[in-house]
């Protein structure tokens, strides 16, 4: 029997609020947001939204701050990344292109989005960002 949901194979969107975050520790991985999925999903892209205080215009790797996305399976606390979007060219009230390895979520899986530092970024003032992510609910057959 085929499904008549009219979400079946559609794209969807899940917003991330806007978080404002220092810019932390140089050389480390700054978690801003998290969410359990609750039901199987397979994500497709993502957009970072810089808000406010973002200045910064480096162009060095190690100068630059990227936002991460990242998988964490139920219950067991690992964050592994499949993607992130380079923040370095953004201004106040900007969407950047993050870019990603398709991933599947389980139900119970923790999608989680971090700031990660560069080695000689700026440790000083603050950065509003959100995030949009697009997926694919996965159905099960009943």
């Amino acid at each position: 029997m085929p499904y008549d949901d009219q979400r079946y194979y559609a794209v969807q969107t899940m917003s991330f609020d806007d978080a404002t975050t220092h810019t932390g520790t140089i050389g480390t991985r700054v978690e801003v947001e998290r969410k359990t999925i609750m039901n199987a999903c397979t994500v497709k892209d993502f957009n970072v939204r810089i808000k406010s205080g973002h200045t910064m215009t480096a162009t060095v790797a190690t100068e630059q701050i990227n936002m991460a996305i990242s998988k964490s399976l139920a219950g067991t606390g690992a964050v592994t990344p499949f993607g992130s979007a380079n923040m370095a060219t953004g201004a106040d009230n900007t969407v950047i292109d993050g870019t990603v390895t398709e991933t599947d979520f389980a139900s119970g899986d923790d999608i989680v989005f971090s700031l990660e530092l560069g080695t000689a970024a700026t440790a000083d003032g603050t950065v509003t960002v959100g995030a949009d992510v697009t997926y694919v609910e996965k159905f099960a057959g009943g």
